[in-house]
């Protein structure tokens, strides 16, 4: 074999092994290739799994609330609805007082009219709601001018101011005592408050003007608060914790000052120890005394 044959030969194993690192090169890429697809095929099908969940939840009621089948109770672990067997009966308590006794006599059959025999008496309490509707009064006092005095006016306990013209029309006590309780007892908004006012009583409110009536209430019940600080602070232990809170904006605090008999909030921009020194007081100063032995 001459020289150029051999250099030929040379020449194609280079080639060939040049190939062959193509090659492998390109089986690497094909099976990370095809690695990354079975991932992706995996990925694609967890995907539509959630969006055919969350269509399905789209149209179930109340679907937003409804708890996760993760979280839910296996069926087998589920207690059994009701009170526990051979619990005490219970039915509702007859009420203090009776309004009204209606008595539907039987004197005869009322299908044809025959004579009753046997009759028994059976007696059911019911108890209803009346029908509510505003009682509205009209108060009409009077001012004048006195020489000795000055000016005077007549006055009625149930007046909450002396406005005249748009603030001619106010709520009563227990409108606002209502009011009061729905709102802040019961949580519902300011808007949520007036319609139920409106639809439950006929009360027409809006919440600008709830809003500045139980301003009012708040001002009115100043002298009960003050009290109840009073009285904790008389406790021989007061436990104090606070949590952020929305005032239109953030950063204000809801505070609680809590005995075994009373409870004072006071919400404040201040999470400091200066809220606990306006509602408890200012520590009493330690006092070091130094005896001296002879």
């Amino acid at each position: 074999m001459d020289e150029r044959t051999r250099q030929l030969i040379r020449k194609l194993q280079a080639e060939v092994a040049q190939l062959e690192a193509m090659v492998a090169e390109l089986e690497g890429q094909v099976a990370k290739l095809k690695h990354q697809n079975e991932r992706l095929l995996l990925e694609k099908l967890r995907l539509r799994e959630q969006l055919e969940e969350a269509r399905r939840a789209e149209v179930r009621q109340a679907a937003p609330f409804r708890r996760d089948e993760r979280d839910k109770i296996p069926p087998d672990e589920k207690k059994k609805p009701g009170r526990p067997i051979g619990h005490p009966g219970s039915c509702r308590s007859l009420p203090d007082h009776i309004d009204n006794t209606i008595e539907v006599p039987l004197e005869e059959c009322p299908h044809c009219g025959g004579e009753v025999q046997g009759r028994q008496a059976l007696e059911q309490i019911i108890e209803e709601i009346p029908p509510i509707r505003p009682v509205v009064t009209k108060v009409i006092t009077y001012e004048g001018w006195c020489a000795r005095c000055g000016e005077v006016r007549s006055v009625y306990p149930l007046q909450t101011s002396l406005g005249q013209g748009a603030a001619k029309v106010q709520l009563g006590p227990r409108a606002l005592g209502l009011a009061a309780a729905l709102n802040k007892v019961h949580d519902l908004t300011m808007r949520k408050t007036c319609k139920v006012l409106k639809d439950l009583t006929g009360l027409r409110l809006t919440p600008g003007g709830l809003s500045y009536a139980l301003t009012r209430v708040a001002r009115r019940v100043k002298v009960e608060y003050e009290q109840l600080i009073k009285q904790i602070r008389g406790s021989p232990a007061v436990f104090a914790d606070e949590t952020s809170w929305w005032v239109g904006s953030p950063g204000w605090w809801l505070w609680t000052f809590t005995t075994p008999k009373e409870t004072v909030y006071r919400v404040d921009k201040s999470r400091g120890s200066q809220v606990v020194e306006d509602v408890l007081g200012k520590p009493l100063p330690i006092f070091k005394t130094k005896i001296c032995l002879d």
